[in-house]
């Protein structure tokens, strides 16, 4: 990319400056990355293929055609980053009628009219409908916000801290307004940001690049659409790795999905494969949660683990030196807390990695991966469950209350298995397994008794 977006719109002595610089030394790509598609709603492009100034009779938020091609570009990128397992996360905007919270725009009133007749009305109900280039498969995380930035009163960063997410690949629009809100924001957390050029749309060309080109000299990269499938091409997990490295063996020929279960408590339902995210008892650590999510765990977070425990799932949250020494333990403890609610009411430790606690015999990509955070520390998470544990009916004298999932905050759950007591404070009565209809998230809770009338 030598030819950049923004280069038409630089003068001489913008050129000149930049020349006189040192060159960017650009974020790149972390420890996990998570694609972020931001606002890819109907309001963003309408119903029809055409120009904006047509377009926007009936969708004054329009973007044209500029919205539908850079939205084809949008659904090749999820296609390859879902074979290659990467997570996907969707944020689009709340109705100020479904949260009560006027929009941020709410005192300049919506850029132009949207008519009075049904047709009208209709489009207006689904003006934050997501459109079918981006549209989420099941299983995949939706946000809805009412302020430009995807972090701002949303839960995003403490999904984000709890899968160990660290570095986002960002789509969708506006480059001027909700892609750059949330940019920033996503820095200012320490987030690796990447910024898809050809994936990001805009109503006016000249905000487009001069909004990438801020984004690129500060806040994150901005990379083609083919680097960006090269990078994700070049993953173990992806489906071009795999077929690189397959045998031509008609046995060696099948790949194994990524989220394959091996844990004793995996659920036996037919959509096993979308509990692509969740880490709870009934889910296997998956590839793509640790580089090195297969290694032996280094021995002071084996050591913190009950003799008996069976791990279950592992993420990590990297936090950096420079973070750390600003905030201490107060943005540890933030971080540790964030990651222990992603786990719920499974039994979990959380141990702070940092060079001190590595011992000679752990696996040196520890060492690599702990060089990467600038004298900071990495959160290991390991939820278990106990050895010897056997999921069985729900006994009819046990209840339990699921509340609403923990993942995407749904209350379609349903009761999924029983586990015996055992030794954890609050499961005197053993604890009842539960399964999210929605977003196919497990869970348990510990059983309580029931009084039965007659």
């Amino acid at each position: 990319m030598t030819q950049r977006i923004w280069d038409a719109y630089l003068t001489s002595a913008d050129k000149r400056h930049l020349g006189q610089g040192r060159p960017k030394t650009p974020y790149g790509f972390g420890l996990k990355t998570a694609v972020l598609s931001v606002d890819n709603y109907r309001a963003a492009i309408g119903d029809e293929r055409e120009p904006m100034m047509d377009s926007i009779k009936k969708w004054p938020n329009s973007t044209g055609l500029a919205g539908w091609e850079a939205l084809d570009k949008i659904a090749d990128l999820l296609a390859a980053a879902r074979a290659a397992g990467l997570p996907v996360i969707h944020v689009k905007g709340m109705a100020a009628e479904d949260s009560g919270i006027p929009g941020w725009r709410a005192r300049r009133g919506e850029r132009g009219t949207i008519g009075e007749d049904e047709a009208a009305r209709d489009r207006y109900r689904r003006r934050y409908d997501i459109v079918e280039q981006a549209r989420p498969l099941p299983g995949e995380v939706v946000l809805a916000k009412t302020a430009p930035s995807a972090f701002f009163g949303t839960p995003l960063m403490s999904y984000l801290m709890g899968q160990g997410i660290d570095t986002l690949i960002v789509v969708g629009e506006a480059v001027s307004g909700c892609v750059r809100a949330t940019v920033v924001d996503g820095c200012s957390y320490r987030l690796r940001m990447i910024v898809v050029e050809d994936c990001v749309y805009d109503r006016h060309e000249a905000t487009r690049a001069m909004n990438l080109f801020d984004i690129d000299q500060k806040y994150g990269d901005v990379i083609s659409l083919s680097q960006t499938l090269k990078w994700i091409a070049d993953q173990p997990g992806s489906a071009a790795s795999a077929g690189a490295s397959a045998s031509a063996s008609a046995s060696a020929s099948a790949v194994k999905p990524d989220h394959e279960h091996s844990h004793e408590h995996a659920h036996d339902h037919d959509h096993d494969a979308d509990h692509s995210h969740h880490s709870h008892i009934g889910a296997s650590a998956h590839d793509h949660d640790l580089p090195f999510a297969e290694l032996p765990l280094p021995a002071i977070v084996a050591r913190a683990l009950p003799e008996n425990a069976v791990p279950a799932a592992v993420s990590q949250h990297p936090i950096h030196g420079h973070v750390l020494r600003r905030a201490g333990n107060e943005v540890l403890e933030a971080a540790r807390a964030a990651m222990s609610s992603g786990y719920g009411n499974t039994p979990h430790v959380i141990v702070a990695l940092s060079d001190a606690e590595l011992e000679p015999d752990d696996d040196p990509r520890y060492v690599q991966a702990l060089g990467m955070t600038d004298g900071g520390a990495v959160l290991v998470g390991v939820g278990y469950a106990l050895a010897g544990e056997e999921r069985k009916a729900v006994p009819s004298e046990l209840t339990a209350d699921p509340g609403s999932c923990p993942e995407c905050g749904s209350t379609n759950a349903t009761p999924d298995g029983y586990i015996e007591p055992r030794d954890t404070p609050g499961f005197g009565r053993g604890a009842i397994l539960f399964f999210c209809e929605e977003c196919h998230t497990a869970w348990d809770m510990p059983a309580v008794a029931v009084t039965i009338r007659r």
